[in-house]
């Protein structure tokens, strides 16, 4: 969970001056992906480096430090929903809305932008390349996400959660390797910085997939999808968010309201209403081979260190460091003995 206050400064002051994060990056002479970090509220800049956006954006360093640590006590989290077909999506908007409204929060959604180009007339078959298309949903989708964050912030709610109906990633399930990559370069975007900038990803798994009777087009003109290629869509989509640290994939084991109680618990598990209650069981297994698992679709290698602090001995606090490629964030949990359960 992010806190965007200082992040949106710096947005600001690098628009206002016609930068993009790699010219403001080599100003500074630090990396593109540091400045990409400070944007999305998951880092803050060292104070030497503070002193040289002060000069920059001509304001004095006090200035700077009270935007740095933030005067308000406000929590913005920001979810992406997605799924494969006929997965439930949009009812499931309807169940976050009704669940965090009576808890407090301030619930904003971002409309799904391939769905507004589309009835925009705006669609792959209007441009010439795909990728053009998927370019420009891209850049679409990321200009919303920022302004949803820019107005999160001017709220008087202290706590406001930002539901994405379908996040960039998804976009990933529509191009090849090569095509995603294209996009990726021109819009000097670095993917997994793209990825973990939100909070948490909950995937619905289509209907095609365990419910296969409930699989239906009627309810869904743009939808043109066999079962099949629903499920393939559907592995698609899960792989191009694998390796989010917050990925939580629903299935269809019980019956469609129980899977919406589900996505409700997954969520309020993530912004901790309640506090989620961990129960850890532990079991030695044989060495995998791990040529073979880098080999499925989706499973993803990431680098994980974990630091275990000193603490009153009441409770176990560690921070972990979770990422890849040089891009990484940062979690900290305290464990405490609870007596009593079983």
């Amino acid at each position: 969970m992010n806190d965007y206050s200082f992040g949106n400064f710096i947005y600001e002051e690098r628009k206002k001056r016609g930068l993009s994060q790699r010219q403001l990056a080599d100003l500074l002479d630090v990396t593109n992906k540091a400045v990409s970090k400070w944007e999305n509220g998951r880092a803050k800049p060292t104070t030497e480096t503070l002193r040289q956006l002060a000069v920059l954006f001509g304001i004095s360093v006090e200035e700077l430090l009270k935007v740095r640590t933030g005067s308000k006590p406000k929590t913005i989290t920001t979810i992406v929903i997605t799924g494969g077909p006929c997965a439930g999506k949009t009812t499931g908007l309807s169940w976050i809305q009704n669940a965090f409204s009576s808890r407090g929060y301030r619930v904003l959604f971002v409309p799904e932008t391939a769905t507004e180009l589309i009835s925009g007339g705006i669609d792959p078959k209007a441009i010439n390349k795909a990728v053009e298309f998927q370019k420009c949903l891209m850049s679409l989708q990321l200009s919303k996400e920022a302004v949803f964050r820019q107005a999160a912030e001017q709220m008087p709610e202290e706590k406001i959660l930002i539901v994405c109906d379908r996040g960039a990633m998804d976009n990933k399930a529509y191009m090849s390797e090569m095509e995603f990559q294209t996009v990726l370069n021109e819009l000097q975007l670095d993917p997994v910085a793209l990825r973990d900038s939100y909070d948490g990803v909950f995937h619905l798994v289509t209907a095609a997939r365990g419910a296969e009777k409930f699989y239906t087009l009627a309810n869904n003109q743009a939808r043109t999808e066999s079962p099949a290629q629903a499920r393939e869509l559907d592995d698609k989509l899960i792989a191009a968010w694998t390796g989010h640290p917050h990925l939580r994939v629903i299935g269809n084991e019980s019956d469609f309201e129980g899977k919406m109680k589900k996505l409700v618990a997954e969520i309020a598990s993530l912004l901790g209403e309640p506090e989620p209650l961990e129960i850890e069981r532990k079991y030695l297994i044989a060495y995998p081979d791990l040529s073979w698992l880098e080999s499925l679709p989706n499973c993803h290698r990431v680098e994980i260190l974990q630091t275990y602090l000193q603490s009153d001995g009441e409770e176990e606090v560690r921070v972990r460091q979770r990422g890849e490629n040089g891009s990484f964030v940062y979690y900290e949990t305290r464990k405490r003995n609870l007596t009593g359960i079983r």
